[in-house]
């Protein structure tokens, strides 16, 4: 059972995901307001009020996610450890692939090996759909996905491949920090924490995450997870085993 800081860390993680899958639309919103206000010479006062309002709106409730992980912090001895038990990485990643397959007509290749890992699932899973997500918008439409999920050495390994141009070898080093969009070679949306979080789920876990080249051309991206997790032993279906073993 994780201890209370590993149940803080997971909490604080849970928010942080929940406001990146926000972040990109409340970011378009403030946006447009502010080039309305900035163009429209044709709105009342009133209008402009209005919109000068909601936008402030947006702001203040990035403030009320900083304050709510203050809050988790100071109540952490409430909580128990959340969401920790049996994951079946398989099928995170299939439904992540159901989510983003057609997006800008990339078609996906998908390779995946019947894995059970000790973890937690919502985070996994969020930590699963962000990498696979960030290749769909970030590589050129219509090059080819390949996602691929197998056992290594006592992880799970989520490896999402693409034949895209590629990350520069300059940005390899920074490409999981917050805030990093790529250099606008492809796709943009968001505002770079898609990354960030891959790294932070895989770290919460005892594993990590990586970017290198696809041999030819693209980049391969990996989200490797220890399938004991924190304590104990993986379950095993009984129909895996001789799979699991020969991925050894």
């Amino acid at each position: 059972m994780p201890s209370q800081g590993e149940t803080l860390e997971t909490l604080r993680l849970l928010v942080k995901t929940v406001q990146h899958d926000q972040a990109g639309i409340i970011e378009g919103v403030i946006g447009v307001i502010e080039s309305v206000l900035r163009h429209s010479s044709g709105l009342s006062a009133g209008d402009r009020e209005g919109l000068a309002a909601a936008r402030d709106d947006l702001h203040g409730l990035v403030d009320e996610t900083v304050g709510l992980l203050s809050d988790l912090e100071a109540e952490v001895g409430e909580w128990e450890a959340l969401g920790w038990g049996p994951v079946a990485m398989d099928e995170l990643v299939s439904s992540a692939i159901e989510e983003f397959a057609g997006r800008n007509g990339h078609p996906v290749v998908a390779d995946l090996a019947p894995v059970v890992a000790i973890a937690n699932g919502e985070l996994v899973s969020r930590g699963v759909r962000n990498l696979i997500g960030n290749v769909f918008r970030h590589t050129p439409s219509d090059t080819t996905v390949y996602v691929t999920l197998r056992t290594d050495d006592g992880a799970a390994e989520v490896i999402v491949a693409d034949d895209g141009p590629g990350i520069p070898d300059p940005l390899k080093s920074t490409v999981f920090d917050p805030f990093t969009r790529g250099d606008g070679s492809g796709p943009r949306s968001g505002i770079g924490l898609g990354l960030s979080l891959v790294r932070d789920v895989a770290r919460h876990h005892g594993g990590r995450a990586e970017v290198r080249d696809r041999p030819g051309r693209g980049s391969v991206f990996v989200l490797r997870i220890p399938v004991a997790g924190v304590t104990g032993d993986p379950p095993a279906r009984p129909d895996d085993q001789s799979a699991a073993e020969s991925d050894r």
